[in-house]
């Protein structure tokens, strides 16, 4: 017999994220559209298109995820581009898994990377490298 839970999750785009616990996409993608738009009409620069602009995403694809039925992420490269936008919040609302907690960080501080000055990447990567790869050969 099936718990309810594992019911739903054969359900087509719901995210079962713990029991009775349960997020769409479509709908998180919606709400999040109406945030980004604020107080801006269609006309005023509010469109799905600049949305998507923002995102990184095409604009056929962004109308397929606003749908109720439409497509959810499934692509690396796609995820990662909401991801930049939101946050570990991604990882919930698709229920994958997120990875270790310093990944995660270095995926927060990758925007952030191309702002800073040459100087500032450049002691960033020095650091990088000093505690991930120094560390792993004492002796050399």
């Amino acid at each position: 017999m099936f718990s309810i839970s594992t019911k739903l999750n054969f359900v087509k785009h719901l995210t079962i994220n713990s029991y009775n616990d349960y997020m769409d996409f479509h709908e998180w993608i919606n709400k999040k559209f109406v945030e980004w738009r604020g107080p801006l009409t269609l006309r005023e620069g509010g469109s799905q298109d600049k949305f998507a602009q923002w995102i990184g995403i095409s604009p056929q694809l962004m109308t397929d995820w606003l749908k109720r039925d439409g497509k959810t992420p499934k692509q690396k490269k796609t995820i990662d581009k909401l991801i930049r936008k939101y946050g570990s919040e991604v990882y919930k609302v698709l229920n994958i898994p997120p990875p270790p907690e310093f990944i995660r960080i270095l995926e927060e501080f990758a925007p952030i990377y191309d702002e800073l000055s040459s100087d500032r990447q450049e002691e960033a990567m020095r650091r990088i490298r000093e505690i991930f790869i120094d560390s792993k050969n004492p002796d050399e």
